[in-house]
């Protein structure tokens, strides 16, 4: 699988994140219980030109398919990718943090052009 997504943060700070994903052995028609990986990172336009093919954010997720949803686990990588504060942490290390996993569940949706994103509030 392959595409493009955006992320919005607590700050409201969009991202927009090359998204590339599978499931190991062979599918023929449906998903259901099966399981999938998805790794989503963040990838300049000229990329190709500047020799910087990934850059902060990266994101991966396991899980599995239930139905139409992707319910999945972020393996801590929210918690590598931001600062406790919500911001960017541009030196990422490769290393578990303490926080733990974070369940996240993808759903199909239409193609739209939502408004930016919005801060949250608090």
């Amino acid at each position: 699988m392959r595409g493009d997504g955006y992320l919005c943060t607590p700050l409201g700070e969009r991202y927009r994140l090359q998204l590339r994903g599978g499931t190991p052995g062979r599918v023929w028609s449906d998903m259901d219980r099966h399981a999938f990986r998805l790794r989503a990172y963040y990838r300049p336009v000229f990329w190709n030109f500047t020799g910087q093919i990934e850059q902060p954010p990266r994101l991966t997720f396991a899980g599995r398919w239930s139905g139409p949803d992707l319910t999945m686990t972020d393996e801590g990588s929210f918690d590598r990718a931001f600062a406790p504060d919500g911001s960017l942490n541009l030196h990422p290390s490769g290393r578990r943090v303490a926080g733990g996993v974070v369940p996240v569940t993808f759903t199909e949706s239409a193609w739209w052009f939502g408004p930016s994103c919005p801060a949250a509030e608090g």
